[in-house]
């Protein structure tokens, strides 16, 4: 009998299939034509598992999670074929060459934005009359985008002290 940590896996999983990240990394960064087992975005999905459950970015370690975790990932990501191996630190330097391409990743980011961001219409004046809605209000959040300045990138405070960095408005 092996035992696994389940933690927070499903919900983190559940949430990155909801916006269906799998298929979208598959279709702006393509896998070779020699690539073999997992896709390139179900192996990003798994990485994308392994650094916000465990808060860890480095490529080394993420094969032996994956070797710890085999069971649940291979229920998370429906691959019943899945081996630590589909997570070697190579694998995972080849998807970081491919996601370096500027033009597929400011793609990538705008077909992920429309799954991600919703807008809702407001109420609409009735025969003449306002609506009654006087101020609309939304947040702004820093996040570390390394694009020009422009109509929703503005550059303002950064809680990590970049001023150099644009936040969203």
């Amino acid at each position: 009998m092996r035992v696994e940590q389940v933690s927070d896996l499903p919900l983190l999983a559940d949430h990155l299939k909801r916006c269906d990240l799998s298929s979208l990394l598959d279709e702006y960064f393509p896998d070779h034509g020699l690539w073999k087992g997992i896709s390139g975005g179900q192996v990003g999905i798994g990485w994308l598992l392994y650094i916000l459950s465990q808060g860890d970015h480095r490529l080394s370690h993420v094969e032996d999670w994956a070797d710890l975790h085999i069971r649940t990932l291979k229920a998370l990501l429906g691959v019943p074929k899945l081996r630590s191996i589909d997570f070697c630190d190579d694998r995972l330097g080849r998807l970081l060459d491919r996601y370096s391409s500027e033009d597929r990743w400011y793609a990538f980011e705008q077909a992920l934005g429309e799954r991600l961001l919703q807008i809702y219409p407001l109420q609409t004046p009735v025969q003449g009359r306002e609506s009654g809605i006087e101020v609309v209000r939304t947040d702004s959040f820093n996040a570390p985008q390394f694009r020009p300045k422009g109509e929703l990138f503005t550059h303002g405070y950064s809680k990590q002290r970049r001023s150099d960095q644009p936040f969203v408005r």
